[in-house]
């Protein structure tokens, strides 16, 4: 099985393949150098062009988040240890808690958080976004500018196992075939809440935003 890292050019030279280990051995460099601590290391397994099982580690929090694909989350934090059953996700809050980038929010993605009109925002650096959700712990992740497929692809593992979703802007699951760049997400705790942001991305690009 091929092996495809971000700090080896020549592994995806080709692409990525339909079936490999899609490796980020630290995603969010820009927490890292400042001192933050919501950098991660990323892991998926991509079989048949999907994320079948990802583990996202945060060193600086001592927080594991991982799914071998059973259908299970599992959530290691310090000496702790749960596991989350896929289809179980926690109710939505009445105000859904969005996580937007802190250093790669671009304003197409902007626009659409601030027409959701929720006072509940939060930046967050990596990865890391994607893991929280899929731990109940936040309800969406947008981000509508392009990105690479080893910021992704362990997140979503993550999401799907806990029974959330990762869609295109077109509403399309988010796919790994060959591209090493995907156009944008919407990574939510429901299929519901997902359906809802598409809806309103839709909306904004037939008609722009108001006066």
């Amino acid at each position: 099985m091929r092996l495809v890292s971000e700090e080896d050019a020549s592994s995806y030279e080709a692409g990525i393949p339909s079936t490999c280990l899609l490796v980020d051995p630290l995603d969010g460099t820009k927490e890292f150098i400042s001192g933050r601590e919501d950098f991660t290391v990323n892991i998926a397994l991509i079989e048949n062009g999907a994320p079948s099982a990802g583990i996202i580690f945060a060193p600086a929090l001592d927080r594991m988040f991982f799914t071998s694909g059973s259908g299970k989350l599992v959530v290691m934090d310090h000496e702790d240890t749960r596991e989350i059953l896929g289809g179980v996700v926690a109710d939505q809050r009445a105000q859904p808690l969005i996580l937007t980038s802190r250093s790669h929010l671009d304003p197409h993605t902007a626009e659409v958080v601030k027409h959701l009109q929720s006072t509940n925002v939060r930046q967050v650096g990596s990865s890391l976004k994607f893991a929280l959700i899929a731990a109940g712990e936040a309800d969406l992740y947008l981000r509508l500018a392009p990105t690479m497929v080893w910021d992704s692809a362990a997140g979503q593992a993550l999401i799907e196992a806990a029974g959330g979703v990762v869609l295109r802007p077109d509403g399309i699951r988010l796919p790994y075939l060959a591209e090493m760049k995907n156009e944008g997400f919407v990574a939510a705790c429901t299929i519901s809440l997902a359906e809802r942001v598409l809806m309103l991305i839709r909306s904004l690009r037939n008609t722009g935003p108001p006066d």
